[in-house]
C-alpha cells in the first residue's frame, strides 16, 4: 500500500539501545538540536506576539503554532545534512531507530507544541466539529473565518515558499508512496479509524486537566505512528497531512491529487463525527480554546441579561406607590 520504512537497500534500523555507531549518534544529535530550535522558536516568537493587541496576537500565535507543526513534521528523507538540522527530525529517527524512534520523536514534539502553544494550532477536525455544533450563533464561525483560516493559509503559503526558496522539495520517499495513488479500502478505513480513535480518547480529558498535554501527545504519537506504518502518512490531522503534501507538488502530477486529497482531508473528520455520535455518554470534556472563549462569552452575556433584569425589577419596585398607613 505505502512505503512502510524510510530505510533503503540493506540498511538496518538501529534501536535506542544501540547508540554506538556514528550514524545513530548523528541522528540523535539531529533530534536534540532540532527539538531545541523548535522550543527556542516557540518561546521567542510567542513572546514577540504578546506585544501586539489581542486580535493580532491571536493571529500570530495561530501562525506560529502551525509553523511549528510544519517544522516538526517536514519530510526530507534520512540524510543528515544542514537542511535536515533546520527542518526535520522524525523521519531521521525512523530511519535510524525504527518506529520506536518515530513514536518517541512525535510524542516529544507534540507534547512541546501542546504545552507551549497554549491551545493555539488546534486540529482542524476538532474545530470543524465545534463549528457544526455552534451553528445557532455565528460568533464561533467568525473565529474560523476571520482568524483561524487566514492564519493556517498564511502558514501554508510561507511554508511552501520556504520549501522552494531553499530548494527543499522532497521526492523521496514520501512522494513516491501510494499516498497520491488511487485510493483503496485500506486508506479509507485507516483515515476513518484514526479520526474515531482520536475522538474516543481525547473526549475524556478537559484542556485544563493535569495530564491533558501528556495524554494528547501520546494518542497523537500512537495514531501517527500507526497510520504511517499502514498507509505512509500521518492521518487524523488534515493540516499536517496537507503540509507534507506541499512538498510533493513538483514531483507528482497535479491531476492525480483531487481524490486522494479529498479522502485524506475528510475521512478523519468523518471518523471523529462518527465517534462523537456513537459515544454520547459521558459528554465529551474536550474543547478547543475557541470553544471555551465562545462559552465564556455566552455565559457573560447571560449574566449581563440577568443583572439587567434584576436592575430593572429593582427600579420598578422602587417606583411602586406605597401605602403608608
Amino acid at each position: 500500500m505505502a512505503t512502510r520504512h524510510l530505510i533503503k537497500g540493506n540498511e538496518k534500523a538501529i534501536h535506542f539501545t544501540d547508540l554506538a555507531t556514528i550514524e545513530s549518534n548523528k541522528a540523535f544529535s539531529t533530534f536534540a538540536l532540532h527539538t531545541t530550535v523548535v522550543i527556542v522558536f516557540l518561546f521567542g516568537s510567542r513572546k514577540l506576539a504578546s506585544w501586539f493587541r489581542p486580535s493580532i496576537c491571536d493571529f500570530l500565535n495561530e501562525f506560529i503554532a502551525m509553523l511549528a507543526y510544519c517544522a516538526c513534521f517536514y519530510s526530507q528523507g534520512s540524510s543528515l545534512s544542514l537542511k535536515m538540522y533546520l527542518f526535520k527530525i522524525s523521519d531521521v529517527m525512523l530511519a535510524h531507530f525504527g518506529y520506536t524512534g518515530l513514536f518517541f520523536a512525535i510524542f516529544l514534539h507534540m507534547y512541546i507544541c501542546h504545552s507551549l502553544n497554549e491551545g493555539h494550532g488546534e486540529n482542524m477536525v476538532i474545530l470543524m466539529d465545534e463549528g457544526l455544533k455552534n451553528t445557532e450563533n455565528d460568533r464561533y464561525s467568525s473565529y474560523l473565518v476571520s482568524l483561524i483560516v487566514p492564519a493556517h493559509t498564511a502558514t501554508l503559503i510561507v511554508y511552501f515558499l520556504l520549501l522552494n526558496l531553499f530548494d527543499m522539495i522532497p521526492t523521496q520517499p514520501f512522494c513516491e508512496n501510494s499516498v497520491l495513488e488511487p485510493i483503496v479500502i485500506v486508506v479509507i478505513v485507516c483515515g476513518f479509524f484514526c479520526g474515531a480513535v482520536l475522538h474516543a480518547v481525547l473526549r475524556r480529558f478537559h484542556r485544563d486537566d493535569k495530564y491533558h498535554d501528556v495524554v494528547s501527545a501520546l494518542i497523537y504519537a500512537a495514531v501517527f505512528t500507526f497510520s504511517h506504518a499502514v498507509i505512509g502518512i500521518y492521518a487524523a490531522h488534515p493540516f499536517i497531512t496537507l503540509s507534507r503534501l506541499l512538498g510533493c507538488m513538483k514531483s507528482i502530477n497535479i491531476n492525480s491529487w483531487p481524490i486522494p486529497f479529498i479522502i485524506h482531508m475528510t475521512l478523519p473528520f468523518l471518523g471523529w463525527i462518527f465517534a462523537s455520535k456513537m459515544l454520547r455518554t459521558p459528554p465529551s470534556k474536550y474543547e478547543s480554546i475557541w470553544q471555551q472563549r465562545y462559552d465564556e462569552e455566552l455565559e457573560d452575556e447571560l449574566n449581563e441579561r440577568i443583572d439587567l433584569q434584576q436592575e430593572q425589577w429593582n427600579h420598578g419596585y422602587n417606583l411602586r406607590p406605597r401605602n403608608n398607613r
